[in-house]
């Protein structure tokens, strides 16, 4: 598990999970269809992770398949910050 994976699932849990503090999810759980985030939710997650991690995502980048598992996630991040 990388530090960007950690860092994501704290996002969650701390944002989306905070009533649900016994839900694991894994890296490949598809966080729409496991009703954990929406398309709000995706939003709201763009702005958590750009002050986290100190990045900007473009609005292009902000498409499902980036932000759909916590594995895109980390993969969306990783490539931010290596630029």
């Amino acid at each position: 598990m990388s530090d960007v994976d950690t860092q994501v699932r704290g996002i969650l849990q701390r944002e989306f999970l905070a009533d649900r503090p016994d839900v694991v999810i894994s890296a490949e759980e598809n966080l729409v269809d496991s009703e954990i985030i929406d398309s709000l939710g995706i939003m709201m997650l763009v702005g958590f992770i750009e002050k986290d991690f100190g990045i900007e995502i473009d609005p292009e980048e902000i498409v499902a398949d980036n932000f759909v598992t916590i594995a895109a996630i980390d993969k969306l991040v990783r490539t931010k910050l290596t630029g």
